[in-house]
């Protein structure tokens, strides 16, 4: 797992949905003011910018045809972060920022696949 450019990508976002002013601002927060800690995924429910329907049992449900922003590649991801929490993997973490008691997903590109 490449640490470095989770990071990278994170930071870049924060920036483009203007939770930060900076690069060097959203860095700074990210190495020196961030914690890892397990959430349950229902608090995902009330993430900000975060499709509720992709918490679905099933890859069709989560994804259907009509809302698959990334086409297959959207289903592609489903099944390779289902294989990997099946065997046991760990995955990369998720990247929230919380700000007045509500949360907002940094990782646009990588929503949490996280079905069962």
């Amino acid at each position: 797992m490449d640490y470095i450019s989770v990071i990278q990508d994170s930071v870049e976002t924060s920036v483009n949905l203007k939770i930060f002013k900076n690069i060097e601002e959203a860095s700074s927060a990210h190495i020196f003011k961030s914690e890892l800690i397990k959430l349950p995924l229902s608090i995902f429910k009330n993430v900000k910018n975060f499709d509720p329907i992709r918490l679905q049992d099933s890859v069709l449900k989560a994804y259907p045809a009509h809302n698959r922003p990334r086409g297959e590649n959207d289903i592609k991801s489903v099944k390779f972060y289902q294989k990997q929490l099946k065997q046991n993997i760990n995955i990369h973490p998720i990247w929230l920022i919380q700000q007045n008691n509500k949360y907002i997903l940094i990782e646009k590109e990588k929503y949490i696949y996280m079905l069962m």
